[in-house]
């Protein structure tokens, strides 16, 4: 019994330093200062998706609106106006959006946008999606997420907060301990907290702009648990973890955590 008293007051001991240090951690995520403005990226990709429908006319040149913004012609609202032959993304050239998006941060965030965006399998929760990162740090991220397939699957659940404005496409939520789901489409922001896990499902066509803000590293494990025990591709999974160790060193270089 000695022996088993003494192994129990030492896992009680580690498992009070472990609370403390969470708790620590998640005062610290939470009162810290960050370097991207949410509401801020969310304006930056509403411009490359949501023309002006107040300035819509039949002919379909009543006004740039903010396709027009980022670059892009507008013709139709992409959630009214059912008549147009074709929504606003399709019109939406996406490289031509992803680089006005990119432009925008780096004049925005000088030195902590990545100087080459490269886009990147990655196949988690069962769906299969691509992503490029923009930033990323300790505590932070950035990056343009999509996907080309009709793809399904569960979200994570993460310590990290995460938004996502919709570029693209349909994305349809089950949030946990629901018997409905939710759908985004283009131009909504999505909001998914830390600790939280929802059904996901997104539509062929579909990209967003996301920024997550937290412990960064407990999104690893699950964003890479895919590639390393079924598709056991490893070259993603070395191209994944060499451009967030590239990002994190950079900022880390530079005095952000």
């Amino acid at each position: 019994m000695g022996k088993l008293g003494s192994l129990f007051k030492y896992a009680g001991s580690i498992a009070v330093i472990l609370a403390v240090f969470a708790m620590g951690l998640q005062y610290y995520l939470d009162h810290k200062t960050y370097l991207f403005d949410q509401a801020e990226l969310q304006k930056i990709a509403e411009r490359c998706v949501a023309p002006d429908v107040t300035r819509f006319n039949h002919s379909g040149h009543g006004g740039t609106g903010w396709l027009g913004m980022c670059g892009c012609a507008g013709f139709c609202s992409l959630r009214s106006f059912g008549g147009c032959l074709e929504s606003a993304a399709d019109q939406l050239d996406r490289e031509t959006a992803f680089a006005n998006i990119t432009t925008e941060l780096r004049r925005l965030y000088p030195d902590h946008i990545l100087p080459e965006v490269e886009f990147i399998f990655i196949n988690a929760g069962g769906w299969m999606g691509t992503f490029g990162l923009l930033h990323a740090s300790l505590t932070e991220y950035v990056l343009i997420f999509g996907t080309e397939l009709n793809t399904s699957g569960n979200s994570g659940r993460y310590w990290a907060d995460i938004w996502d404005t919709m570029l693209s496409g349909e994305f349809r939520q089950w949030p946990e301990g629901t018997v409905r789901s939710v759908v985004h489409k283009a131009g909504d922001t999505i909001y998914h907290a830390r600790g939280e896990v929802t059904g996901v499902q997104w539509t062929s066509g579909t990209y967003m702009l996301e920024l997550g803000r937290g412990v960064i590293p407990s999104t690893i494990l699950f964003a890479v648990a895919d590639t390393i025990f079924s598709t056991t591709d490893f070259m993603t999974l070395a191209k994944t973890l060499r451009i967030y160790g590239v990002a994190v060193v950079r900022e880390l270089l530079r005095g952000k955590i």
